[in-house]
């Protein structure tokens, strides 16, 4: 769950998801549960209300083929698979919620690289979820750094949020940050799952579809993207989504 509230009744049992905040500030939420029988999912949307999530099936010939029903696997998720109904509900980290947003828009290209993005990152959620039930409840990802060296990159990325716009150089954000860039890019991409100019070109042109769904023009998209010419944002825009912004909005 991204954005917005929803309800599922799993067996009889009731589960309700929210999630929400600024596009810089997300609450992101998921729950994994265990179908080891026959059983009835109902979802409840609500009139009115935004939703922004999709949903991750992993069948048992998957399970098998991908060996998590072997003896390797920890004792705790072959006890999560064979019990019904066996919930673990978590919450996102960055940089999953970063890699979220890239499944949910991914770019378009021919039907097998698409195919592929797609598992491939709905892989590595999955992933996630698995870790959350090996380990127990997880906090945000921290990727290979130490706390210390997680929060200092994490202020980096605060700081570039707070901003809005695009940086000078990546020079002037290591010399702010009190690192090298080397450091930089390496801390950033183990907290964040990509580089720095990276990761603000998808948050912005992420604004910018959000702006686009909500009605406002090419133009006023394009300034909230941070870009000066409306054909430079078209180019990157397209290349992102795969269609141009005029044809995404209409």
């Amino acid at each position: 769950m991204l954005d917005g509230p929803t309800d599922l009744s799993v067996g009889g049992r009731e589960i309700a998801l929210a999630a929400g905040g600024s596009s810089d500030r997300r609450i992101a939420t998921a729950v994994m549960f265990s179908m080891a029988e026959g059983d009835t999912v109902v979802r409840r949307l609500r009139q009115g209300v935004h939703l922004r999530h999709f949903v991750v099936i992993a069948g048992r010939e998957w399970l098998a083929a991908s060996g998590l029903d072997s003896d390797t696997v920890p004792p705790a998720v072959r006890a999560f698979q064979r019990e019904h109904l066996a919930l673990r509900r978590w919450r996102l980290s960055e940089q999953i919620v970063f890699l979220t947003e890239q499944l949910l828009a991914p770019p378009i290209y021919g039907p097998p690289v698409h195919h592929l993005l797609l598992e491939s990152k709905a892989i590595e959620l999955f992933a996630d979820g698995l870790r959350t039930i090996a380990g127990g409840e997880i906090g945000p990802g921290h990727g290979n750094l130490d706390p210390r060296a997680f929060q200092r990159i994490r202020a980096v990325k605060e700081r570039l949020d707070a901003s809005g716009g695009m940086p000078s150089s990546l020079a002037a954000v290591a010399k702010q940050a009190g690192m090298n860039v080397a450091a930089l890019q390496q801390h950033f991409r183990a907290a964040f799952g990509s580089t720095v100019f990276g990761y603000l070109r998808e948050r912005n042109l992420q604004r910018a579809r959000q702006a686009l769904e909500h009605g406002l023009t090419v133009s006023e998209a394009a300034f909230e993207a941070g870009y000066r010419s409306p054909a430079n944002f078209a180019t990157a825009f397209k290349r992102r989504f795969g269609q141009t912004p005029k044809r995404f909005r209409s």
